[in-house]
């Protein structure tokens, strides 16, 4: 009877890690949505202002003309004027 509980919630913490992965990877789905919808690349990478790191944070975020945004605050904000440049 232990051993068969022990099995089950093996297999609980395992369907749950796989669940918990898969939930992150791809980001904000939101903010992936509104990137793709304008034509831009949605990636993982580190963070940059035309074209030069600005930090060593990994993201996933949108490119937008040699700048990889990592939020959607700041995609609103900084995209208007990515565009007029």
């Amino acid at each position: 009877m232990n051993k068969n509980i022990l099995i089950i919630v093996i297999l609980v913490l395992i369907f749950l890690v796989g669940c918990s992965k898969t939930s992150y990877d791809e980001g904000d789905l939101v903010y992936k949505n509104v990137c793709e919808s304008k034509g831009y690349e949605w990636m993982e990478m580190i963070e940059k202002r035309n074209d030069t790191k600005i930090s060593e944070n990994i993201c996933f975020g949108c490119m937008v003309d040699g700048n990889h945004i990592c939020t959607l605050d700041e995609f609103n904000e900084l995209e208007p004027l990515i565009k007029k440049s």
